[in-house]
């Protein structure tokens, strides 16, 4: 009985905003009215450039991810990873609404995005990521790439405008904002589950520290629908023309300022200091793999064990563990410092013997401040 109350007042709260977005919408059409054909115009503009060429400029942008070292030594992952960051957005908000990927329904889009891979990646010369670094033509290949996000956003809202109904509010932004952003998410979260031994970072840089990719997505699939559907200002075409313009935009003034141009960075910001809710620390990803990190950790600790000495007892217990795994019982009874050595001590004192004599001194000659030679802990030894 309850819940059919609560029903029933949240359909007649919709029905009432509703019917106050469309007057409000209405109203405020009639002021846009004039300037539809100024953006129609900026909209021909854009679709002078054939689809399939801004499809392959767009991948050609995607392939060129900055964290594509980490995984170029293995090209399938390369390929999939790549492909995710390039139409995973698309593709997965296609599936969300229970329709078919275009790669499988479009027989050039594989093709196309396996040329421009392999122009970035394996190439002579790497010919693609050259020919990208040229500012013309990285601008164009941000501008379409730019272009095709924002109708994939618009298309996907479309599509669940269609499928849940235009009553619906929460569900086409999610739908557009997944076809703006999945591409991104994808990619970090492929990225780690791939080379999560190779590249040190979080899970998704995208999902923990949100960027321009995530309001810009966002907002423009609320724009799209409020100024279409919600509050109806605008046509279909005029409204996805204004959302590619907000995006081209960002570009260029990236592009002509050398930076990333966040547009939302001052919104965030108000939204953060007015709510309470902390901003997330942003701190630096290492772009040197993991092994490396942990390689230079490893010799900044043995340089302050050099520093302070080696514990005999900690070199004991060393030589005690690599003798029960020899199966030597008798070095068990060599005790913290004794008489047992591993092989790392018993060769660098068989060399430091022979130096000695070829020096004319006496090899069992170590004096007191001389430490013991060190040798490798094996990993399950802790130290002391």
């Amino acid at each position: 009985m309850g819940a059919g109350i609560l029903d029933g007042a949240m359909e007649l709260c919709k029905a009432k905003l509703r019917e106050r977005l469309n007057d409000t919408g209405m109203a405020l059409g009639t002021y846009a009215q004039p300037y539809h054909d100024e953006f129609r115009l900026i909209g021909t503009a854009y679709g002078m450039l054939p689809a399939k060429l801004i499809m392959a400029m767009h991948f050609l942008c995607a392939c060129n991810n900055p964290d594509r070292k980490h995984f170029k030594a293995y090209y399938a992952v390369s390929f999939w990873v790549s492909f995710f960051a390039a139409a995973g957005g698309g593709s997965l908000a296609n599936m969300l609404m229970q329709e078919q990927p275009a790669v499988f329904v479009d027989d050039a889009v594989l093709p196309i995005f396996a040329i421009c891979w392999f122009l970035v990646n394996y190439a002579p010369k790497e010919i693609g990521a050259v020919m990208f670094d040229f500012f013309p033509i990285r601008l164009i290949c941000r501008i379409a790439s730019s272009i095709n996000r924002a109708r994939s956003i618009c298309d996907k809202a479309d599509l669940a405008v269609e499928k849940l109904g235009p009553g619906m509010f929460v569900g086409p932004v999610l739908v557009g904002s997944i076809a703006g952003l999945g591409g991104k998410l994808l990619f970090d979260f492929a990225s780690r589950l791939f080379v999560s031994k190779k590249v040190a970072g979080p899970v998704s840089r995208e999902l923990v520290y949100p960027s321009w990719a995530t309001w810009s997505a966002c907002a423009c699939s609320f724009t799209y629908l409020l100024t279409t559907y919600w509050m109806p200002m605008l046509p279909k075409d005029v409204s996805c023309t204004l959302v590619v313009t907000i995006l081209v935009c960002q570009v260029l003034a990236s592009e002509l300022s050398g930076g990333p141009a966040d547009l939302s960075a001052p919104i965030v910001s108000c939204f953060h200091k007015i709510s309470g809710i902390p901003a997330p620390e942003v701190c630096a990803v290492p772009s040197k793999p993991v092994k490396e990190v942990k390689k230079a950790a490893g010799n900044r600790e043995g340089e302050e064990e050099d520093a302070a000495g080696w514990d005999p007892r900690a070199r004991g217990l060393c030589c005690a563990f690599e003798a029960r795994q020899r199966g030597e019982e008798s070095s068990r009874e060599s005790g913290g410092g004794g008489g047992g050595r591993c092989r790392s001590h018993r060769s660098s004192e068989k060399e430091k013997e022979e130096g000695a004599e070829e020096g004319g001194l006496a090899s069992n000659s170590r004096q007191p401040w001389q430490r013991q030679p060190r040798c490798q802990r094996p990993a399950s030894v802790q130290r002391i």
